[in-house]
C-alpha cells in the first residue's frame, strides 16, 4: 500500500456557493497534495446580496466531529468562523491538548464582506473567548486590519500574527508580520486592480498558510510563500474573466510561486 497522505484539518463554517469557508480550504488542501478533513461549526445561507442567515451547529454534534477529527492525525489546523460562544470554548477546550504537536492557523474571520445587518459569523462573547482563550494557543492568526483592530493588544501578545492588506486603503498590499520577540517584517506586494471582489481569499490564504507550517517551513518563509501563491492565483482568477469571480485554486498552483 502507498503512503497516506497528511492530513488537515479545516475547522469553519460552510458555504453552499463553495466559494469560502470549509469548501475553499478542502480546496486548498487538495491542491498542496494533502487530505482534508473538515468540520462545519456553522451551516450559512448566502446569495448575490452575500450573507444572510447563520446557523451554530448543534455543540454535542460539533463536538463528536472534532474529536473524530483530532483521532486521524492531522498534520496541522486551520480554523475560520467559529458560530458562537459554545463552540468557541469548545474549540479552545478540545485543542489545548494538542497545542506543540502541530501547527494551527486561526483566520479569526467574524464578517462576511457582505451580509445582512445583524449577520455575524460569531457572537460578540464568541468573539471575546476567541482572543483570551484560542488566540494564547495557535501557531499564527490571520486577521485584516479591520479584525486585528478589534483586539490589537491581544493580537500583537500572541505568538505571531499575520495582519492582512488587502482591505486598506493603499496603493500597495502591506501585510504585516508580527512575532513575539522580533522586529515586525512587512510584506509588499502590487495591488490587483477586481481582487477585492473575488470571494474566498481570506480563507484560502490561511489555508495555505496552514499547508506550508505543515510541510515544515519557518513562519516567516511560509507566509512569504503563501502571500505569493495568492497573488499568482489572483492573476489567474482575473484573467479568466469569469462571470462570478470565485477564487478557484489549480493543483498546480505552487510551480506557479
Amino acid at each position: 500500500m502507498g503512503k497516506s497522505q497528511p492530513k488537515v484539518l479545516c475547522i469553519g463554517g460552510s458555504d453552499p456557493a463553495q466559494g469560502a469557508g470549509v469548501q475553499m480550504d478542502a480546496r486548498v488542501v487538495r491542491a498542496f497534495g494533502m487530505e482534508p478533513l473538515t468540520v462545519v461549526t456553522v451551516d450559512t445561507v448566502q446569495n448575490e446580496q452575500g450573507l444572510q442567515q447563520v446557523s451554530p451547529r448543534r455543540l454535542r454534534t460539533f463536538a463528536d466531529d472534532l474529536l473524530a477529527a483530532l483521532e486521524a492525525e492531522p498534520c496541522a489546523v486551520k480554523l475560520g468562523a467559529l458560530g458562537d460562544e459554545l463552540l468557541t470554548e469548545a474549540v479552545a477546550e478540545m485543542l489545548e491538548p494538542w497545542v506543540g504537536r502541530f501547527p494551527m492557523v486561526l483566520d479569526p474571520v467574524t464578517q462576511a464582506s457582505r451580509a445582512k445587518d445583524g449577520v455575524e459569523l460569531n457572537t460578540k462573547r464568541g468573539q471575546e473567548l476567541m482572543w483570551q482563550h484560542l488566540l494564547p494557543l495557535v501557531t499564527v492568526a490571520t486577521p485584516n486590519h479591520t479584525e486585528f483592530a478589534l483586539a490589537e493588544p491581544a493580537y500583537r501578545k500572541a505568538g505571531a500574527c499575520l495582519v492582512k492588506g488587502g482591505h486598506a486603503s493603499t496603493i500597495t498590499v502591506n501585510d504585516l508580520l508580527l512575532q513575539t520577540g522580533q522586529d515586525p517584517i512587512e510584506i509588499v506586494h502590487s495591488r490587483l486592480a477586481g481582487a477585492t471582489e473575488i470571494h474566498g481569499t481570506g480563507c484560502a490564504l490561511s489555508s495555505a498558510l496552514a499547508c506550508l507550517l505543515a510541510e515544515g517551513l519557518d513562519l516567516e518563509t511560509a507566509a512569504h510563500r503563501a502571500i505569493q501563491i495568492m497573488h499568482g492565483w489572483l492573476q489567474d482568477t482575473l484573467a479568466q474573466e469569469q462571470r462570478e469571480l470565485v477564487l478557484k485554486p489549480p493543483r498546480w498552483m505552487r510551480d506557479k510561486a
